[in-house]
């Protein structure tokens, strides 16, 4: 018989904002507990909640296992490895609260609601087959939405950071542009608009399917038998990072303890299709090395994902790019949109704010864009800029020229 357990340990401290008031601050210490036991060639699996000990972990999968899923693939190679993320003080959870009252106090004309929540998070992988993988650092979380009284939004606007290294008092100067350009909506007219997602990925869903070894090898993807081909523009470099401490993203292992060579793993180097990813099961099953991507909640099982994908920086900030555009359009919360099997990407914009040379003029009303994969990442492609919309985000953004819908 052998076994793994994996273990998440997360003590938080959060405060919560209420339509202008700071109305509860709340701790909080969780345990979970995830373990999996390999016997005749099966898997059982089971989780747990709080604390406990070996013995009653494997007899947890003896009762609630079930009859268990063929494993036949291996595991990861024997590891020691320990690595510390970075610590977040709890003074940040004063300086959001301190904020807030600014911004209340600035902008009556505007309810508030969020919260802010600094985390320690420490992760280990053991094993009986000779894992022990250990992880510790911590985030802050924070997020604020507002609305402004008598609008008929959901929301009219929202600022957040997810990050090690936060930075409140700055991040809420910064988005005072935001707030003032509520009350001014812009006019756009159907046609063709350079666009700036701050979602970088939202269009990428039928290139990170391509992605998959077992969809790729199986021809089931958009870019089948592609690979090695130069697939878009030569500015274009994704890359799938898994260890990003500044940003609280401290899990250097996968969720069947393999750790990659290097953190960074390259998918399109200079627009052409260099890599794919694998986990054990699929690695064994094409005869590819597990690139680290067997994704796994600590009460589920292993699914063959991308850690976190992330855009190469470019040379120029967006900022400066979008001061060299007539108009541009920031498409900030753009939900509910998906792509066909060709790659064509269409989505409502939500909220939006309309640039033009670079000034803010106003909020965008609602539109909807479109653009395809080789578009938005070849043709239209206007620049890969050396920062991001949001400052917590590990990817570069991307300007690229969008097809334009009045709802």
């Amino acid at each position: 018989m052998k076994y793994d357990i994996l273990s998440i340990h997360e003590k938080a401290t959060t405060v919560k904002l209420e339509a202008n008031e700071i109305s509860s601050i709340k701790n909080s210490d969780i345990q979970r507990l995830g373990v999996r036991r390999f016997e005749g060639g099966q898997m059982f699996q089971t989780s747990r909640l709080g604390e406990a000990d070996l013995e009653r972990l494997i007899a947890d999968t003896k009762e609630w296992g079930g009859p268990g899923v063929p494993h036949e693939y291996g595991f990861a190679p024997a590891r020691k490895e320990t690595r510390t993320g970075v610590d977040v003080s709890h003074e940040h959870l004063n300086e959001f609260e301190n904020r807030i009252m600014a911004l209340t106090a600035r902008y009556p004309q505007f309810v508030f609601s969020g919260k802010c929540s600094v985390t320690r998070i420490s992760t280990s992988l053991t094993a009986s087959y000779g894992l022990d993988l250990k992880t510790s650092g911590a985030i802050c979380d924070w997020y604020v939405i507002y609305q402004r009284k008598g609008s008929g939004n959901m929301l009219d606007g929202f600022v957040f950071e997810s990050t090690a290294q936060p930075q409140i008092r700055k991040e809420f100067d910064d988005h005072v542009e935001y707030l003032e350009a509520q009350s001014r909506e812009a006019k756009v007219t159907a046609g063709r608009i350079p666009v700036l997602l701050v979602d970088p990925m939202a269009p990428l869903k039928k290139l990170r399917e391509s992605l998959a070894v077992n969809r790729y090898r199986e021809g089931t993807c958009l870019y089948a038998n592609k690979f090695g081909e130069q697939l878009f523009s030569s500015h274009v470099t994704l890359v799938d990072r898994s260890y990003i401490p500044e940003l609280g993203l401290n899990q250097f292992f996968d969720g069947e303890g393999t750790v990659r060579a290097n953190d960074d793993h390259t998918l399109i180097d200079q627009g052409r299709f260099s890599g794919l990813i694998a986990d054990l099961r699929f690695g064994k099953k094409f005869n590819e090395a597990s690139t680290g991507n067997g994704i796994r909640p600590y009460n589920g099982g292993i699914s063959l994902l991308p850690r976190t994908l992330s855009f190469a920086k470019g040379q120029k900030p967006w900022r400066e790019i979008v001061r060299q555009l007539d108009r541009c359009l920031v498409a900030v919360i753009s939900a509910g949109g998906d792509s066909n099997d060709l790659g064509e990407f269409s989505t409502p914009v939500q909220l939006g704010y309309v640039f033009e040379k670079g000034e803010l003029i106003g909020r965008s009303p609602q539109v909807t864009i479109k653009t395809s994969l080789n578009d938005y990442l070849g043709k239209n492609l206007i620049a890969v800029t050396s920062d991001s919309f949001s400052s917590s985000s590990p990817s570069a953004s991307l300007i690229s020229e969008m097809d334009l819908i009045l709802n």
